[in-house]
């Protein structure tokens, strides 16, 4: 199983500052609870100031795998506060939505995360957590890259016509939308991360020439887990892949890999009366261990 430690590193407690209120107050808003965290920060070691601003370079990872945080257990004393939590991989699951991997099936290595604050009050707290965790007033959708935001945002919305959010998934701060995506005139969402592009029947069609193997996510190695990953792409007169989208995605971070592998594949460009063209197609990127 997972474990995970988050330390927050308070460097003195104000004098007069009440610490069993403010032990009970973040218990009471952070503990038991799952946080999306800010830039999707990999590593194993992240550092904050007291104002939430990462300390030093660390590397962004996937949402699906570096994005989520359960908090199991928050402390304050003279020392700092302390919080063990573990991360929350996301799949797709069965083709119509994202879930949480469950908790008895997560394997990964911890992370200490820490925040440097001087005589901090409990608003200063709950404003640099604000800066290291989405809140309600976020929305995921609109931090993810643009190869993820159709998904995101028709799941977000609710009106998405295959994938939406799991119960458990949805009630995390800043992953459903507050507005919700406008309808188009003709009533279906703006946004549809399962629309396949139509079938050109039109002149040569492209074709891969080079097509390098995807690499796995190492959450997903672990987990054994598995599965094709569908994206859309315009190969442009040129051969090379642009516009890349994803329309059937996995999750744990393969979706991620998937999109790495395809920018990297050579096209013999699309024809039509004997001239290169542009045309959009769907690729699928296979992830099997055996």
């Amino acid at each position: 199983m997972l474990s995970i430690m988050l330390m927050l590193c308070v460097l003195a407690i104000p004098a007069g500052a009440d610490g069993s209120d403010l032990e009970q107050h973040l218990k009471q808003e952070y503990r038991g609870r799952t946080f999306v965290l800010r830039g999707f920060y990999s590593g194993d070691h992240l550092r904050y100031d007291s104002s939430g601003a990462p300390i030093g370079t660390g590397s962004s990872g996937d949402w699906t795998s570096d994005g989520f945080v359960l908090i199991k257990e928050i402390h304050a004393s003279s020392l700092g506060l302390e919080i063990y939590a573990k991360r929350m991989l996301v799949i797709e699951a069965n083709l119509k939505e994202f879930q949480f991997l469950p908790e008895s099936d997560q394997d990964r290595p911890g992370l200490e995360m820490r925040v440097e604050m001087h005589d901090p009050s409990l608003e200063q707290v709950d404003m640099a957590l604000a800066k290291i965790f989405l809140t309600a007033q976020d929305e995921l959708a609109d931090l993810v890259s643009s190869y993820w935001a159709p998904c995101l945002r028709a799941a977000a919305s609710g009106r998405g016509e295959r994938f939406r959010f799991a119960p458990k998934l949805a009630t995390v701060p800043g992953v459903t939308s507050k507005a919700g995506i406008p309808a188009s005139a003709g009533g279906k969402p703006l946004f549809d991360c399962s629309t396949r592009p139509p079938y050109n029947r039109r002149g040569i069609h492209p074709r891969p020439i080079y097509q390098p193997p995807p690499e796995y996510s190492e959450e997903a190695r672990r987990a054994k887990y598995q599965g094709d990953v569908t994206l859309v792409l315009v190969v442009d007169e040129k051969g090379v892949p642009t516009n890349i989208r994803i329309v059937s995605p996995l999750g744990m971070g393969l979706d991620e890999k998937a999109l790495e592998c395809v920018r990297r594949w050579k096209f013999q460009p699309a024809e039509d009366e004997g001239q290169p063209i542009p045309m959009e197609i769907a690729v699928e990127v296979e992830f099997h261990l055996y």
